[in-house]
């Protein structure tokens, strides 16, 4: 089963994020909303950072900061972070959400293993992807 917002849903999703600044937690705190997930295709997990507690990924589910994703065989995730970057994650992926962005520090995830894809909603927005290996940064562009 694949769960999507709308369009309309998904700007007003948006917006939202931009308006989560003032009602997050203080910068640097644990529990700094970092991302909104936007679509998921089959059950994909997530596991809290500080509590350890898991369970399926929903649309609406906050992200936060050091907060863990997996996706299975055959499932996907579609999240949009704090700084305006949509992030679409293929089935069999891990990663970790390292920084929401809207702030100094771009928007970043630490990949474990499998494959994202990412688009820049404005100009203004950065991403990074990190790995054991690389860095790989996106400055302005799909």
């Amino acid at each position: 089963m694949k769960k999507v917002i709308p369009g309309a849903a998904a700007a007003s999703v948006l917006v939202l994020l931009g308006a989560l600044p003032a009602l997050a937690a203080p910068e640097g705190s644990p529990r700094s909303v970092c991302a909104v997930v936007t679509a998921t295709t089959g059950k994909p997990k997530f596991t809290r950072a500080k509590s350890k507690a898991s369970g399926r990924l929903l649309v609406g589910d906050f992200l936060y900061k050091k907060d863990m994703v997996e996706t299975g065989p055959g499932e996907m995730a579609a999240l949009a972070l704090l700084s305006g970057v949509e992030l679409r994650v293929n089935a069999q992926t891990r990663f970790e959400v390292s920084e929401g962005g809207g702030g100094e520090m771009p928007a970043s995830i630490q990949l474990g293993i499998g494959q994202v894809w990412t688009k820049l909603l404005h100009g203004k927005a950065g991403f990074e992807v990190r790995t054991g290996a690389a860095v790989a940064a996106v400055r302005g562009t799909e």
